[in-house]
């Protein structure tokens, strides 16, 4: 767990045992652990100057790397199934809006991403080969993307928008992918649940009483 105070807690979900408590320097507002569960990352911002993105190992505690590049907040971080990249999205200084690719092994930006608006979550399909970016603009429109990505042997990364839904007309949040990677879930400021098919980007689900 993370909190505004710039602490990171890690407890043994079995034991419930207090593993580590760890000072990032700033508020805590994602986390994210890798597939492996060896390594988490942990981001933040905002009122907090610090928005950096930091690696940690989760054995220790140690500090691996502190990534560098959304300028005033990190609003979501998600590592690729391999564990090999980590993606994060967030506002730069200026408020423009990005998305980033980071190299886990020695926290190397690997690609910049402008996804048009606001970005509050990120993640990678099931297999690695797409991204869910769910966003928009506060009281104007939200929208949800479905980019394709693939490494090249160059270590950049080639990304191309392959599909772009309007929702609603506020921000949406929170991208989640089913385990065959045919749907994505998200929720919206009119309290909606809804989900998307992945390729048509027909709305297959709405549940309007969360």
């Amino acid at each position: 767990t993370g909190d505004f105070d710039g602490e990171v807690t890690l407890v043994d979900v079995v034991s419930g045992d207090l593993l580590h408590t760890l000072s990032t320097g700033g508020e805590v507002r994602t986390l994210a652990f890798s597939p492996d569960s060896q390594m988490f990352a942990s981001a933040g911002g905002g009122v907090d100057p610090d928005s950096t993105i930091k690696l940690w190992r989760v054995s220790d505690g140690a500090l691996l790397h502190t990534l560098f590049g959304h300028g005033i907040l990190t609003g979501s971080v998600d590592f690729s199934p391999d564990g090999q990249m980590l993606i994060s999205s967030g506002t730069d200084v200026g408020y423009a809006r990005s998305i980033r690719f980071w190299r886990t092994v020695d926290g190397t930006l690997l690609r910049t991403l402008d996804p048009g608006s606001a970005v509050p979550s990120v993640a990678f399909s099931p297999d690695g080969t797409q991204l869910a970016v769910t966003g928009g603009l506060p009281a104007r429109m939200g929208e949800i993307q479905v980019w394709d990505v693939a490494p090249s042997t160059d270590d950049e990364i080639h990304a191309e928008l392959r599909l772009s839904v309007p929702v609603t007309y506020d921000t949406v949040y929170g991208g989640k992918w089913s385990p065959d990677g045919s749907l994505i879930a998200f929720g919206c400021a009119d309290n909606a649940v809804r989900a998307i098919d992945t390729e048509s980007g027909e709305l297959v689900l709405y549940q309007g009483a969360h």
